[in-house]
Formats: structure tokens, C-alpha cells, sequence
């Protein structure tokens, strides 16, 4: 499991050492609909209701932002999406590859991989 989008002002467990704020971007970055696309169509392994707002300070609110999403091997918060789509966050290039390898959309994941996933999620944020 490898974890997108690990800021500190976004995850309430564990201890990221990054801020999102460092990867911030003036303009939108390589395939920015196509990882927006891909980030929006993956499966959901924990759903959260409420609203999260946005750390970097705009009014903005994303519903459900705290739920997790997964393409089976990466996992990361919802509100990825949003700060990807306002900010033009910049993300690892190993997995802007992998969106680019499936065309921008999010392969199917098992239910077996989806509750291996929520197990690894748990054991690591919990």
C-alpha cells in the first residue's frame, strides 16, 4: 500500500513530515483531467460523512472529504481531488505514471484487495 497525498495538515494519524503547501502549484501540472479523472473514479474503501474543509485557506469544502479511496495499490484521502483540481497540487511521478499507464481511469479492485486494503488503512492510521 503506498499512500498519495500524506500531508500533515490533511491526516490526523500517523506523522507525516510534508506539507501540502509545498506542493502547491501556480498552473495546472502534466495530465492534470486525466489524474482528476482517475482520482474521482476509484473505489472507496472508507466513507466518511461530513465535510472537510480546505487547509490551504479558501472558503471551500469538499463532502465526504475525509473518505478513503484506492486503485489497489495506492489509497488517499477524497479531497485529493480537490486540491489537485483548485491548487494544481503536484503529485509523485511514480503515480502520475501509473494514471497515465491506465489511461486516466482507475482500474476495478476486488473486494478481497478492497478488505486487505481497509485492514492495512486501519492497522497504519487506526
Amino acid at each position: 500500500m503506498k499512500v498519495l497525498g500524506y500531508y500533515k495538515e490533511c491526516w490526523r494519524a500517523g506523522s507525516p513530515d510534508l506539507s501540502i503547501r509545498d506542493f502547491v502549484r501556480e498552473q495546472a501540472g502534466e495530465s492534470e483531467e486525466m489524474v482528476l479523472s482517475y482520482l474521482r473514479g476509484a473505489s472507496t474503501i472508507f466513507a466518511a460523512m461530513g465535510m472537510s474543509v480546505d487547509v490551504l485557506g479558501s472558503s471551500e469544502q469538499v463532502i465526504s472529504g475525509d473518505s478513503i479511496h484506492t486503485d489497489g495499490e495506492w489509497v488517499w484521502r477524497k479531497d485529493l481531488g480537490f486540491y489537485v483540481g483548485f491548487y494544481h497540487l503536484e503529485l509523485p511521478r511514480e503515480f502520475i505514471d501509473c494514471v497515465l499507464e491506465h489511461g486516466g481511469r482507475a482500474p476495478e479492485v476486488s473486494h478481497e484487495r478492497l478488505v486487505e486494503l481497509t485492514y492495512e488503512v486501519d492497522r497504519a492510521f487506526g
